[in-house]
């Protein structure tokens, strides 16, 4: 585990990706992680192929995506602000059995909530990401709330989210299906 004391800061310098995690079962906790570079997949954190992590209470700012969670299952994003990067707020790509909860995504670029299938990395567009929790998220003010991508299916999109001043499209499934999203909330202004 990895724990930040209070006011800690994780600086990427405007390169690559801030934190990698690609080991089973870490924890990161109590930072701020900033300043990624700008290329397409940097980001504050990403976890790759990995299972078992949690990315809890951490700050993820300004960077070209905030969490990035590849190839990976088993793994919890919990109460992290995600705020004000430029592309995805957290991105799921090819992952399963994954939960998203209880995090605040605000102001970024695209979509706040993105789960998509391996062909954003390189990979078969049959490798969708399936059977992943996003429960009790609160998204204020980014282009789109939640996009469920092609062959991403089976997700469950309940327990409290709540959208709101999102840009285009609150909830989008695009050629998935098999979804529950119920018990949300999406406001308009």
């Amino acid at each position: 585990s990895v724990t930040g004391e209070a006011g800690a800061i994780i600086d990427g310098s405007g390169s690559g990706t801030v934190v990698s995690i690609s080991a089973n079962d870490v924890t990161l906790q109590g930072f701020t992680i900033q300043n990624s570079g700008t290329g397409d997949t940097d980001a504050g954190v990403n976890l790759t192929s990995v299972s078992g992590c949690t990315v809890i209470s951490n700050t993820v700012t300004g960077n070209a995506n905030g969490i990035g969670v590849v190839f990976a299952s088993g793994n919890f994003v919990t109460g992290n602000t995600v705020d004000a990067n430029t592309r995805y707020g957290i991105a799921l790509v090819a992952g399963t059995g994954n939960t998203l909860d209880l995090n605040t995504v605000t102001g970024n670029g695209l979509d706040a909530i993105a789960l998509d299938n391996a062909s954003v990395v390189g990979g078969s567009v049959g490798m969708g990401s399936t059977g992943n929790f996003i429960q009790g998220n609160v998204i204020t003010s980014n282009h789109d709330g939640i996009f469920l991508g092609e062959n991403c299916d089976g997700n469950l999109i309940t327990d409290g989210n709540q959208l709101t001043n999102i840009a285009s499209i609150g909830i989008s499934a695009w050629r998935s299906d098999g979804h529950t999203i119920t018990g949300n909330t999406i406001y308009s202004g």
